[in-house]
């Protein structure tokens, strides 16, 4: 595959994101055994791993990045994925969330000449889940009654582009 594969990772010592993401990455490797990846992660994460001598520091190019000390992990999540393409700087590359397990070759994205290609959500209406994300939206001031695609956010090929910079910039403001 030659389309760059990211992930970010935040995490601390209450949480299982680091457990989490070795399991998306050992699914990844049954498939694309010697593919590069690259972990965007704050710098407190990368001295945790570090400290625990994590295997995953061996597999994978660590992408360390300052964060505001006083950020919670979700906050230090949303503000690391939200600015992927600055981070990432060029070129195309395949986002994966730490939860995602790969279940099959992903070659087919080296052919995709996109700005920014993404996993519809909430494309099964009658699952209890969408419903539950619907009420959510809702709560949250979302007009929920004009049907529209949402996207997950969590599987994401983002073409190095004008546009793809652009949309993420707008993610990162809103966040």
């Amino acid at each position: 595959m030659n389309v760059r594969i990211v992930y970010v990772l935040v995490s601390c010592d209450d949480d299982l994101y680091y457990e989490t993401l070795s399991l998306s990455l050992y699914s990844l490797r049954l498939y694309h055994p010697h593919d590069p990846v690259e972990v965007v992660m704050d710098d407190e994460t990368y001295r945790r791993l570090q400290s625990m001598d994590a295997p995953m520091l061996r597999d994978v190019t660590p992408v360390v990045v300052s964060v505001p000390p006083e950020f919670s992990v979700m906050q230090r999540s949303r503000y690391l994925k939200t600015r992927l393409p600055e981070i990432i700087e060029e070129g195309k590359f395949l986002y994966l969330d730490g939860d995602t397990i790969v279940c099959g070759p992903l070659d087919e994205v080296d052919n995709m000449d996109v700005d920014i290609a993404m996993v519809l959500d909430l494309h099964k209406t009658d699952t209890f889940l969408a419903e539950h994300i619907l009420q959510l939206n809702a709560k949250a001031g979302i007009d929920t009654t004009v049907m529209r695609p949402y996207y997950n956010g969590g599987v994401a090929l983002v073409g190095g582009t004008e546009t793809a910079r652009r949309f993420y910039a707008c993610w990162h403001q809103l966040c």
